[in-house]
């Protein structure tokens, strides 16, 4: 567990984010599910309204019941955004 404390008028994890970063791989690996580091992810692929794995740069496709992301939300779902864009400009 990750302890947050109130520090400089910013609320943080104990031993800072790398804590919680090393705290929620360890949730990820405890509960059966794994960490892919340093691949390029092409997209995430969505099934149903729903992610369902991501394709990597090199054409491989992991499957997922849940993917998370440190990507933007534009650049998470390029593909839909750029349906969106033309409606709304």
């Amino acid at each position: 567990m990750v302890n947050i404390g109130f520090t400089l008028k910013k609320w943080v994890p104990a031993g800072g984010m790398q804590a919680f970063t090393n705290t929620f791989m360890r949730f990820i690996h405890e509960k059966g599910g794994e960490v892919h580091l340093g691949k390029r992810v092409r997209r995430s692929r969505v099934k149903n309204g729903r992610a369902s794995g991501v394709e990597l740069e090199a054409g491989e496709f992991i499957p997922a019941r849940w993917v998370v992301s440190v990507a933007d939300l534009r650049s998470q779902i390029a593909d839909e955004a750029r349906k969106m864009d033309g409606l709304y400009s």
